[in-house]
């Protein structure tokens, strides 16, 4: 028996039919699922992200991971005792993100500003985002509201 059929699945409590997916949950089951969607070809050939160190593409792949748990999804947000430092957004993320990501804070600030310098994250004083996740997440919520409205209509 080949193909990994014979293979135990682990137990899978992440996944929800259409029909049990609350339609403001949705944003919250993106998060909680145990595997980001990744799309490989869009890495391969993402011409900003190609064009980026092998550090700064190290310093992403763990940030994705850090903003696909975030309660906002994509989005991370400056924590207060990192506003009133007087330093750059840069400076002040790096610190905030070094401990989550593994990273000692210098790797993180090369990376970061590569990255936002080659327009592959965005960041503003108080927050640091992916526009492609909160694209997803937007889609995936409209989705789930389309599903809503059809389950209503059939009843």
């Amino acid at each position: 028996m080949f193909g990994g059929s014979w293979l135990p699945r682990p137990p899978n409590t992440y996944t929800h039919s259409p029909d049990t997916l609350p339609l403001m949950g949705v944003i919250m089951s993106l998060r909680n699922q145990p595997y980001l969607p990744l799309y490989v070809n869009d890495v391969l050939t993402d011409e900003k992200l190609m064009y980026c160190s092998e550090g700064s593409q190290g310093v992403y792949f763990r940030l994705l991971c850090w903003l696909h748990k975030q309660q906002e999804y994509g989005v991370v947000r400056l924590r207060d005792e990192f506003k009133l430092k007087d330093t750059s957004k840069e400076e002040r993320f790096a610190q905030m993100l070094s401990a989550p990501l593994s990273y000692p804070p210098e790797v993180i600030l090369r990376g970061i500003r590569e990255l936002e310098t080659k327009k592959v994250i965005n960041i503003t004083e108080e927050t640091l985002y992916q526009k492609r996740m909160i694209a997803d997440a937007e889609r995936s919520k409209i989705q789930a509201e389309n599903r809503s409205r059809g389950r209503r209509a059939q009843k």
